[in-house]
C-alpha cells in the first residue's frame, strides 16, 4: 500500500507525535509497504531521508496536488486540533481516499482563551476532520472517550497504544562515564520540552523534600521555563542539586534513564507518553501525576507510582517509594508490560489490518484491532 502520513513533523524534529510518526514509516516500510510523511515545518523538500520519502514545508494545496497525483491508498494524519491535519483529511474524504486519523491527544486549555479558541476549533473544523475519518485512533481508553465527547463515532474508534522501537541496554561503562562526565550521583530525571505545563517548578520545589544527596535533571529544550526554574532552585538553596542538559544524543538519553533513580513527571496532562515508555523499558521506576492517558498506563504500586497533580505530599511519598529497593520488582514488571503490549513490532501489524478493513470497520472490528 502507498500511504501518505500527514503531521506537523517528523523525527529527528524532537517531539512525542514526530517520532510516533517516523516510527510507523520505519514499520510500514519494514513490512513492505511505501509510506510518505507529509509535514508542515521545515524548509519546503520532497527528498529521501534514510531511506524514507519526506515531503517537507508541504500546506494544503501540496497535499491536494499529491493526492490527485499519486492516489495514495490511505492518508494518515496525526495530530489533533491542527488546522493543516484537519483540511487534509477533508480533502483526502473528498478525493475518495481512506483516511486514518491519530489525534494523540486532547490537551486542556489553560487560559479562558484558550478555552474559547478549542471549543470554536471543536465544533468547526474538528468536528468535521471527526466525519471525515474513516478510521479514528486513540492511544488510550482516556483519548477515545474524548474524541467521541467531541463528535467521533465509537464505532470508527480503535484503540491502539503509543508505542516504542525497544531499546537495547547501553554498557555499564557508557552509563557510567555519562554520569562522570556531568558529576552526576543519585538523581531524579524529567525529560521533555521546559515547559510550564511540565511543572518543573513543581519538581524543584518538592525535592527540597527529598534526601539531600538527590539531584534533579532536565533533559529537553527550552521552551521559556529554565531562567525561571533555575532562579527557583538558587532562591531555596538547590542550585547544585538542580541540573539542566539540554537536548542529548539518543545513547545518552538512554544512559540518562538507566542511570536515574527514577523517571518523574509532574504535568497537568499527558497523553501516552514515550518517555514513561522508555523509562520502563530500560528499567527505571516510574513517577507520574494521575492525569490523561498517564491513568491508563500506570497502576499504581503495581508497575509505577501515581501521585495527584499539584499534591506534593503524595508525590514525595511516591518519590520515595520509587527510591526503595523493592521498586525493582516494580520497574521488572513494567519493563516486562512494554515489551509485550507497547513495541511497534506488536502494534504497526494493528495498523495495518485498521488500514486494510477500510471504511466498512463496524464496533466489532475495531474492538478486533485493539486487543
Amino acid at each position: 500500500m502507498k500511504i501518505f502520513l500527514i503531521s506537523h513533523g517528523i523525527y529527528p524534529q524532537r517531539g512525542g507525535v514526530e517520532l510516533h510518526v517516523y516510527r510507523i514509516a520505519e514499520g510500514l516500510r519494514a513490512l513492505g509497504h511505501e509510506p510518505c510523511a507529509i509535514v508542515q515545518s521545515g524548509v519546503p523538500s520532497d527528498s529521501m531521508s534514510n531511506g524514507l520519502r519526506v515531503v517537507r514545508g508541504a500546506t494544503l494545496a501540496t497535499v491536494k496536488r499529491l493526492l490527485i497525483s499519486e492516489h495514495p491508498d490511505v492518508l494518515h494524519a496525526h495530530g489533533a486540533r491542527s488546522i493543516f491535519v484537519a483540511r487534509c483529511l477533508i480533502a483526502a474524504n473528498e478525493a475518495g481516499i481512506h483516511t486514518a486519523f491519530t489525534p494523540h491527544c486532547f490537551y486542556p486549555a489553560q487560559d479562558f482563551a484558550g478555552k474559547i479558541k478549542r471549543l470554536a476549533f471543536d465544533k468547526t473544523v474538528g468536528r468535521a476532520a471527526m466525519k471525515a475519518s474513516d478510521s479514528i485512533i486513540a492511544l488510550t481508553e482516556n483519548d477515545r472517550h474524548d474524541a467521541v465527547m467531541l463528535g467521533a463515532e465509537a464505532a470508527r474508534m480503535a484503540i491502539i497504544p503509543n508505542s516504542i522501537t525497544l531499546p537495547q541496554a547501553l554498557p555499564e561503562t557508557y552509563v557510567c562515564a555519562w554520569q562522570e562526565k556531568y558529576g552526576l550521583g543519585k538523581f531524579l530525571l524529567s525529560v521533555g520540552r521546559l515547559d510550564r505545563v511540565k511543572r518543573g517548578d513543581f519538581l524543584v520545589r518538592a525535592l527540597a523534600e527529598l534526601p539531600r544527596d538527590m539531584s534533579l535533571v532536565f533533559i529537553g529544550p527550552d521552551a521559556g521555563c529554565r531562567d525561571e526554574w533555575q532562579k527557583l532552585a538558587a532562591e531555596i538553596g538547590l542550585s547544585h542539586n538542580v541540573h539542566f542538559l539540554g537536548e542529548v544524543s539518543d545513547d545518552d538519553l538512554k544512559a540518562a534513564y538507566q542511570a536515574c533513580s527514577a523517571l518523574v513527571l509532574a504535568s497537568k496532562y499527558e497523553g501516552l507518553p514515550t518517555v514513561i515508555l522508555e523509562a520502563m523499558a530500560l528499567g527505571a521506576p516510574v513517577v507520574a501525576s494521575a492525569t490523561g492517558g498517564t491513568r491508563c498506563l500506570i497502576k499504581d504500586r503495581e508497575n509505577g507510582f501515581l501521585f495527584t497533580y499539584d499534591n506534593p505530599t503524595e508525590f514525595v511519598a511516591a518519590a520515595k517509594a520509587a527510591l526503595h529497593p523493592s521498586s525493582s520488582l516494580i520497574a521488572e514488571r513494567a519493563s516486562k508490560m512494554v515489551v509485550a503490549e507497547y513495541s511497534w513490532e506488536a502494534n504497526i501489524p494493528k495498523i495495518c489490518r485498521l488500514y486494510e478493513m477500510r471504511a466498512e470497520v463496524g464496533e466489532g472490528a475495531a474492538y478486533v484491532v485493539a486487543q
